[in-house]
């Protein structure tokens, strides 16, 4: 019997240091707490190679792999550090000149059997996908913010 796989926790990210001919190297993995989605949608493209009339082989060419992260609350603190923003006087301003950081992203889902199946994502640039508030109607409505 195959396993099922549900379930989200332990969003966890790591900044990329070194990536170069001399070696890879990433940052301490920081977690983000309140994993509440994630959507990877890889993109890929089958080649074929024909010969005698027909399809004599197949290939897959994989391409960049989206993803996109949504959590309970992304601190500005990350933010700050994964988007480059500048802190002046304790408070945050984003600009053009900002340089986002490469990251590596992993997260964990639970198997049907007991066990998790662990996901690690080594190279991205993220982007931060916009936000919408408004306003309470009787009852609480989280806003909850995304990666890409």
């Amino acid at each position: 019997m195959g396993k099922t796989i549900y379930g989200l926790d332990m969003f966890h990210y790591a900044e990329l240091i070194q990536d170069d001919d001399k070696g890879l190297a990433y940052a301490k993995p920081e977690r983000l707490p309140g994993a509440v989605n994630v959507k990877v949608d890889p993109k890929s493209e089958q080649s074929k190679f024909w010969a005698d009339n027909g399809v004599f082989d197949s290939f897959n060419n994989m391409g960049d792999i989206d993803l996109e992260a949504e959590l309970a609350d992304l601190p500005i603190e990350v933010q700050n550090k994964i988007f480059g923003h500048k802190v002046e006087n304790g408070i945050s301003f984003a600009s053009s000149d900002d340089k986002a950081v490469f990251l590596a992203f992993g997260f964990r889902a639970k198997t049907s059997t007991g066990g998790h199946r662990y996901y690690w994502f080594l190279k991205g640039l993220p982007e931060l996908l916009g936000n919408e508030h408004k306003t309470t109607e009787g009852k609480a409505d989280p806003e909850t913010p995304k990666l890409s």
